[in-house]
């Protein structure tokens, strides 16, 4: 366990139970979030934005297949940063 996690715990031990059953409710409630959502789990290291995302490829219907193949969605790509 980490030093400020120790710390943590340390301080909740001296709120008043009722403050404590709710840091307990809220903290599960988070934990299930990230255990439903299927996210990389790594502490500390780098998780790319494609990485947490990549499950959302394909989702849109309707949507041009590869935007990088189709030179018209390239089009001013970049410009407003050259400026």
């Amino acid at each position: 366990m980490t030093q400020r996690l120790e710390t943590a715990f340390k301080r909740a031990s001296q709120l008043p139970e009722e403050v404590q059953d709710a840091l307990a409710a809220e903290l599960l409630a988070r934990i299930e979030a990230v255990e439903t959502t299927n996210l990389p789990q790594t502490e500390g290291a780098f998780v790319s934005a494609y990485e947490v995302s990549k499950h959302l490829a394909g989702s849109i219907k309707g949507g041009p297949s590869d935007l990088a193949t189709n030179k018209k969605y390239l089009e001013g790509l970049g410009a407003s940063s050259m400026r």
